[in-house]
Parts: structure tokens; C-alpha cells; sequence
């Protein structure tokens, strides 16, 4: 003990004793000796504080050995490694110097042990590993673990920092660790929390952060389902952001961490400098001090308490204050003790008040549970018998413990009597063996399932159970409720009925599409096929004339045949798109052109509007496109008497890789009403009927027309007025492609320029119909192809054993032997080195009949009615295959 305290000490007893001795020295003696003490306090006080300061400055060398000391020098400055944000034991203020509970205690540390020292500041898991590869010496905070005591050597804790569970204010279902099964955590990267979920056998899923402020940001934003933080941090981060009222903390701690500081296993002598430095803190009080300071935590005084004072009483006013305090007891002491009295007295009835207050309000509340009790038990019993649904619990053993009104009276027995059964005295489909099995293995999340159950007349009827397990007084019940589901298995066994019915006319319907599709087609392909060969001869006008409805009228019926095939197909889902690369002026001119004979015809003027900003090529469905703008603008053509039709294509929205585009066809026709709009894109459907008569039509291009804008992710509308017109807008988004319009060949004009190129070459073509072998034989001969007929399947593989047969067109349905029939026969027979190429020549043209006969080994596919150019390019095609 220094001079200084025992010569306060002595003060404080003398002050004690006269305080409470009852002599008879004067007031102005006892002034008197509190003047000479005072004066004498504050010279001692002055020596101290001049010792001081030189103890501190060789506080460092009398705690060091020398090998300490010579570490020290040789190594240079200490680097401590802190917490970018880690309120408030480390973290960076705006300014950007580090502040908190462990810098302050490591710059003390520097200036009391007299250590160079330099601070760096980066996340936790950075912190970590740069004192483990050595770029820093020791890290200010570090929770201690088993795990990281093999890398780390620990100082003893600084301060112990509670980890809680915080979630989102609303969040009602997480109220422990155990349910944080299968949830989004968020933790701060490389703290302790995921070693003790790890080891507590949580599964979940990380949500990692940089620190405890995201972690906590992550939960309230609702990316994460929960956090464990550090008490301290989480609501340092909740208070100083006014975050309080959106997070709550779950429960106790779910464990105290003891924060240390730490080194790299392997340095001793470092560690033993870092131990002793805060050992010498510690029993200095400046560990209690700094905690205090940003923890708000009480100082606990014992009879020490003043010794632990005295020395590091440095300033005088404290002093002042120490001895007026003493003063002030020393007068007042027996007032001070008469009013404690008083107020323990006061503070006891108070406290007696409000012990009988807090048990009266203890018995109301318990009154009120007792009563909501009784009311929800009442509230479940009436519910239980007034149920619709027979409801029974039965026990471990099959029997049954309680069962309503409505259960007895479903199977026809008197309540009574029901309690003394078992589950498989009413149960018709399952066996006892298997209904124990049942109450065994059912789990807490129950089952559904049917059964049948038996009256007591012995009737049976289907029921729908559904079972949850319960305990009641220790007692495992399986929960039933029982519904009558006779009505609903009629009405299944309806519904399956209906829908089979429904799948075989849809089955009949694709059938007959097909079957009429061929018979129709075959014909088509003759007289078409012939009045195109005709167009070949020389005509007189009149004859033009002829051929020309001739073609009219077959593109006609040939179109109505398409329409139809096109809706069955978009109907059974199985239209599929062709994506290429195409331009979309050049695709719009086409269209146009093949209409300017009708527009000149009806004397209307025809208006064309591209934007200047669309992409020159893009990629899409160029025939779908082409098909929805021509119907549109026959449409417009059909219905305009006089006056004009404008076509408007403007860019509506453009990305790097897509356009959305506008088709606008403005008419000055006769228009629709609010009424007829509604109706014109259904099938078969015509805004009036007799338009019908008056105009023509099935009703099928605008119901086409919508399904297959939908069907490329577009959509139709029309804007019309009875009278004034109407304007069908089409909207489309495309791909945008690489290529420029230069780059795009246009296989019309090569197909035109060089038809056909090839020489010597012998098509044997087996077809059954005199009328399409002659058609046939025209076009071969249009192309300067050598040909031959075979009648029938039979007859072309005869024809094709004599060789000198290049190419075989084989149809599919002929007598004796079909195209399938002679293909088999004809590979079979084929021999290696030798391959003769078959193209299918048929009149089937539904979605799929290409790839059913390419699967049956055609190298090519023709459907009829034929045409020159189709014929020449799959010429082409498989033979440079």
C-alpha cells in the first residue's frame, strides 16, 4: 500500500469515527481538521500523479523478459488486425478512424507497455486468415473454440458476448434452434454460429455476410429467415438505425462466446506479450473501465474499492468531490440513516402493495384462462356433434374412444353400442391385419385415403378418411373424420365415361381430318396438277380465261382444306413453329404483290407504311407471318368497295437481342359492331350471317389468324364502326439477327433463273391414279427428266430389280402393295454399295405424316397437289444428300 493510501484510508476512518463518536470538540474544529486533510490529499494527490506517468512509461519493461523485449525490438510495430463493423467492440467511424472496446484496450496496450503497434481494418474472415499467414500479429476479437484454438493462441476473454437468435418482428414460427431446420441463416463469414449449428445437427441454408449489419439488413429485407449475432452488435446496429420495431430476439442465448485476442499458434513469445499486456489491463481496472464506458455494464465495489480508487486519482476535482462526499457523511450521517429507514419502510409497503396488486391480477387472469378453457372445450363439442362428417378417435388397440352423433348414425348403430367396437368391424375393404398396421406406422402429419365402410344392415358404402394422430392424457388417439363420398364416386365414374367418349371423337375427328385430307388431295393434285401443266401449252385468250377460274377455284377448295387441317392441328397442340432468318419488308412486298391484281381490279388505293428503324433481317416464323398478313389483307380486300387500305408496320420496343413490332390494315369497308367484334376470331363464325352469303367464307381465318399470333407469343385485336372501316393491329416480337438483308438468298429467284440443272437422270413413279401419273409424267418432263409408271408397289420393285432407275416418287396407298410395303421389300433386296433414293409422294399432309415416313426410311417427302417448284427443290435436295 502506497503513503498516499494509507494516508487516505486513515482520513476516511478518522472521518468515520467522529461521524459516529459523540465528543465534544466544536463544529469549528472538526471544519478545521477536514481543511488540513484536504490540503494534505491534494499534495499526495500531485505526488501520485507525477509517479504515475513514469511507472507507466517503464510498465512495459518490468513486465517483458528479456527474450520478450528482444522480439519486440527486432520485430518492429505490432500489427493488430480489427473488424471493419463490429459495433461497439471494433468498427470504423465516418471519419474513418477505428474506435470500439477492443482499440481502445490495444492502443492502451501500446501505450502502457510502451509497443509499437499499427492497426489494419477488414472483415472477419480476411481478419482471420491475415494473422494466419502472417501479413498481421494479432486480431482484436476473436471468439474462443476448440476448433480455433488449434490455429490461434487465445489471451483470457475480454469481454463475454452473448449469441441470441433474431428474426423478422412478424415472424411467429421460429421461437428456438430447433427450428431452424431447413431455413435461410444468415451469418457473418467465419464466425462461431455455423461450427454450433454444425455440431447441433441444424440443417440449413447459409446465407453468408461480410458482418453482423448485413446479416441483420438480410433478415429484415426477408432474404434471410434468421441470423445469430452477437447480442451486443445486433442491437447496436437495430438501435443506432431506429431498426428496433422490425426484429425481436428469440429465447436465452444460445451460447456465450468469450471474446478474446488472438495470434498465430506457433509464436510463444509473441503470445506471452499479448497475455500479459491484457493481464496487467485487467488488474489495472482498464478492462472494467473501457467496458463500462460503451456496454453502460455496473462496476461491482467491494471493500478494495477505494485501494482500486486511489492510485488513479489524477485529478483534483475528483478528489474535491471524494472529500465533500465525506463530508456531507459525516454531518448528515444520522439524517441519511433515519431517512433510509424511512424509505426501506415506504419502499416495503410499496412493495407489499404491489405483491398483493400483481396476485390479484395473477387470480383474475387465471379466472379468465379458466373460463376461455371452458369455452373452447364447449366450443370443440359442439363443433365435434354438430360436424356433417362422422368423426371418431380410436386408440392404439383399434377401438373406438369417442365418436359423434353423426358417425353412429352414418353406420346405423346406437352410440352406445359403437364404443364398444373396432375399426375393422365396419371396415369392408381393408383386413385386420393390415388396419393395425395402418395405426402403427401413421405419422404426425396423418393420412387421407378411401375405404369402404358396412352399415349395420350390412350395405357398404365408399368414404374419404382423413387421420391425424393426438394425445390425450398420455394416451395416443387416432383422430378419423369420415366422409360419404358415394355421390362423388358417380360422378368420377361420369366424368371418365364423358371423357373417353370425348378422346375417341377427338381420336374419330383426326382420323377423318386425315382420311379426308388424302381422298380430297389426290384428286386436287390431278385437276390442279393439269391445269398447271395446261398453263405450260399455248392458249388462246378465252382459254386463260378458262384455266384461270380453273386455278382460282382449286387454290379455293385447296385453302379451305389447308384452313381446316391448320385449326385441327393448332387445336391438338401440335402446330410447331419453323424459325429462319428473313426480312420482314421483303416478306410484307410478297404479300402485297400477290394481292395487286385484286386491289387494281376493285380500283382502291393501297398504302404502304414501313418504319425507317426496323432491323433489316430478323428471325422468326416467315410463313406463319405471311399466312396471318395475307388473310388480313384478303379480308380487307374482300370487305372494301371503295376507297383504300393502308398497311402500317412500326417499331413498337427494341432490345439487344428482340423487337416487338406493330401490323397495323387499316380498310374503308363496311365494318362491325361492338356485338360482331366480339365473335369475329371464334371458328366457323362470321360477324353476320349474311355476309356469308354475300361475300363468301367459312368463318376460319381470323380464328387461325389469333391462334397463331398467340401461338409466337403475340397477340390480334381489331378496332372497327359499323359503316367506317376497321383496322386489325397485329403484334409480334422477333429475334434480332446477325445477318444483312444482302446476305439472304432468295430461293424464288435462283429457282427461277436455273429450274433444273441436272442431266441423264431416270424418276420411275409409282401411282396408282391414271390421272396424277400423267400429271406426274408432265412435270418430269418440264424438268427434262426421263420417267417411268408403275402401277402399284409390286410392279416398281420389279421395275427397280431391271435397274437404270435413279430415283423412285413411291405413293403410299396403292393395291396389292403400298409405298411402305415395296420401300421395306426394296432395302431388303438392296445391295451394299447401291442406294437408290425413295421420296414419299402421298396425299397425307397432317402435322407428323413427314416424320412418320421419313422415320420408315423415305429420304425425302412430296404432299399433293404437287407443284413444279416443290418437286424440283426435293429433287435437289435428296439427291445432294
Amino acid at each position: 500500500m502506497t503513503l498516499f493510501q494509507t494516508v487516505l484510508l486513515s482520513f476516511l476512518k478518522a472521518c468515520l469515527s467522529r461521524g459516529f463518536a459523540h465528543d465534544r470538540q466544536s463544529a469549528k474544529n472538526r471544519i478545521r481538521s477536514a481543511r488540513f486533510f484536504i490540503a494534505v490529499s491534494l499534495t499526495l494527490v500531485l505526488l501520485v500523479a507525477s509517479r504515475s506517468s513514469s511507472a507507466a512509461r517503464s510498465a512495459g519493461s518490468s513486465v517483458f523478459t528479456a527474450e520478450e523485449q528482444a522480439w519486440l525490438a527486432s520485430h518492429g510495430p505490432i500489427v493488430f488486425v480489427s473488424q471493419s463493423s463490429y459495433p461497439p467492440f471494433e468498427f470504423r467511424q465516418k471519419d474513418g478512424t477505428l474506435d470500439g472496446i477492443c482499440i481502445e484496450l490495444a492502443r492502451w496496450m501500446a501505450t502502457e507497455m510502451g509497443l509499437q503497434v499499427r492497426f489494419v481494418s477488414m472483415n472477419f474472415q480476411e481478419a482471420q486468415q491475415a494473422v494466419l499467414n502472417g501479413s498481421a500479429d494479432i486480431i482484436t476479437s476473436l471468439f474462443y473454440s476448440e476448433n480455433r484454438a488449434v490455429l490461434f493462441s487465445f489471451s483470457d476473454p475480454i469481454v463475454d458476448v452473448p449469441a441470441s437468435i433474431f428474426v423478422k418482428a412478424d415472424r411467429p414460427d421460429i421461437t428456438g434452434v430447433k427450428d431452424l431446420n431447413g431455413k435461410r441463416i444468415a451469418i457473418q463469414r467465419g464466425d462461431y454460429a455455423k461450427e454450433f449449428l454444425e455440431a447441433q445437427g441444424i440443417k440449413f441454408e447459409l446465407v453468408a455476410t461480410d458482418n453482423f449489419s448485413q446479416a441483420t439488413d438480410a433478415v429484415i429485407v426477408g432474404r434471410a429467415d434468421a441470423l445469430i449475432g452477437d447480442e451486443q452488435i445486433v442491437l447496436y446496429h437495430l438501435y443506432s438505425n431506429r431498426l428496433t420495431a422490425q426484429a425481436k430476439k428469440i429465447g436465452d442465448p444460445l451460447y456465450v462466446g468469450k471474446n478474446c485476442m488472438a495470434s498465430r499458434k506457433g509464436n510463444p513469445l509473441l503470445a506471452s506479450i499479448m497475455v500479459k499486456s491484457l493481464l496487467h489491463a485487467r488488474e489495472s481496472g482498464v478492462i472494467e473501465g473501457i467496458s463500462r464506458k460503451w456496454l453502460g455494464a455496473g462496476v461491482e465495489t467491494s471493500a478494495k474499492g477505494l485501494q482500486w480508487i486511489v492510485p488513479y486519482v489524477f485529478h483534483i476535482i475528483l478528489v474535491v468531490a471524494l472529500v465533500v462526499v465525506l463530508m456531507l457523511i459525516w454531518s448528515f450521517q444520522l439524517r441519511r440513516k433515519v431517512e433510509e429507514k424511512t424509505r426501506e419502510i415506504v419502499d416495503g409497503k410499496q412493495k407489499l402493495r404491489t405483491l398483493v396488486d400483481q396476485l390479484s391480477l395473477t387470480n383474475h387472469q387465471l379466472e379468465e384462462k379458466a373460463l376461455a378453457v371452458e369455452e373452447e372445450a364447449t366450443r370443440r363439442r359442439l363443433i365435434f356433434e354438430q360436424s356433417r362428417d362422422g368423426i371418431v378417435a380410436i386408440d392404439a388397440d383399434g377401438k373406438v374412444y369417442e365418436a359423434n352423433q353423426r358417425f353412429a348414425e352414418m353406420l346405423g348403430y346406437e352410440h352406445e353400442k359403437l364404443l364398444e367396437m373396432h375399426v375393422w368391424d365396419w371396415d369392408a375393404h381393408l383386413k385386420c391385419e393390415d388396419i393395425q398396421l395402418m395405426i402403427e406406422k401413421i405419422g404426425s402429419d396423418g393420412e387421407l385415403f378411401e375405404t369402404r365402410h358396412r352399415r349395420k344392415d350390412g350395405t357398404v358404402y365408399d368414404v374419404e378418411v382423413s387421420s391425424s394422430v393426438c394425445c390425450w392424457s398420455g394416451r395416443k388417439l387416432i383422430y378419423c373424420s369420415c366422409r360419404d363420398i358415394t355421390d362423388r364416386k358417380f360422378h368420377e365414374a361420369d366424368l371418365l365415361a364423358a371423357r373417353k367418349a370425348a378422346d375417341a371423337a377427338n381420336q374419330a375427328k383426326s382420323e377423318f381430318l386425315a382420311n379426308m385430307s388424302h381422298e380430297i388431295r389426290t384428286p386436287m393434285n390431278g385437276v390442279l396438277g393439269m391445269a398447271e401443266l395446261l398453263g405450260y401449252t399455248d392458249l388462246n385468250p378465252k382459254q386463260e380465261e378458262y384455266l384461270t377460274c380453273i386455278k382460282h377455284s382449286g387454290d379455293s377448295l385447296l385453302s379451305l382444306i389447308n384452313d381446316i387441317l391448320d385449326l385441327s392441328k393448332i387445336e391438338a397442340g401440335k402446330m410447331e413453329l419453323e424459325i429462319s432468318d428473313f426480312s420482314l419488308r421483303r416478306a410484307i412486298n410478297d404479300i402485297v404483290n400477290t394481292q395487286l391484281t385484286l386491289i387494281h381490279k376493285k380500283q382502291l388505293q393501297l398504302q404502304l407504311d414501313l418504319a425507317d428503324d426496323l432491323p433489316s433481317v430478323v428471325r422468326g416464323d416467315q410463313l406463319r407471318f405471311k399466312q396471318i398478313l395475307l388473310n388480313l389483307l384478303s379480308n380487307a380486300i374482300k370487305f372494301t368497295e371503295q376507297g383504300s387500305i393502308c398497311i402500317t408496320l412500326q417499331l413498337l420496343q427494341q432490345q439487344q437481342f428482340e423487337v416487338l413490332v406493330r401490323l397495323n390494315i387499316r380498310d374503308t369497308g363496311i365494318g362491325m359492331t361492338y356485338e360482331e367484334q366480339q365473335k369475329v376470331f371464334a371458328p366457323f363464325s362470321q360477324a353476320d350471317n349474311s355476309i356469308t352469303r354475300k361475300f363468301g367464307g367459312t368463318g376460319l381465318g381470323l380464328a387461325i389468324c389469333r391462334q397463331l399470333a398467340e401461338l409466337m407469343g403475340g397477340r390480334i385485336s381489331v378496332v372497327s364502326a359499323q359503316g367506317q372501316g376497321s383496322c386489325f393491329s397485329l403484334d409480334l416480337a422477333f429475334g434480332v439477327s446477325s445477318l444483312s438483308t444482302a446476305q439472304l438468298t432468295d430461293e424464288n429467284i435462283l429457282l427461277d433463273q436455273q429450274l433444273w440443272s441436272r442431266e441423264n437422270l431416270t424418276v420411275l413413279v409409282a401411282e396408282d391414279n391414271s390421272m396424277n401419273q400423267k400429271f406426274i409424267i408432265g412435270l418430269l418432263n418440264k424438268l427434262h427428266i426421263a420417267s417411268e409408271v408403275a402401277g402399284n408397289g409390286s410392279e416398281a420393285v420389279q421395275r427397280w430389280r431391271q435397274g437404270g432407275v435413279d430415283l423412285i416418287l413411291m405413293d403410299i396407298q396403292m393395291p396389292e402393295m403400298g409405298g411402305i410395303d415395296a420401300l421395306q421389300l426394296l432395302r431388303k433386296e438392296e445391295q451394299p454399295g447401291s442406294y437408290t433414293p425413295v421420296i414419299a409422294l402421298t396425299a397425307y399432309a397432317l402435322r407428323g405424316d413427314r416424320e412418320w415416313l421419313i422415320d420408315a426410311g423415305f429420304d425425302g417427302y412430296l404432299s399433293k397437289p404437287l407443284c413444279l417448284r416443290s418437286l424440283a427443290t426435293e429433287l435437289e435436295r435428296v439427291l445432294d444428300s
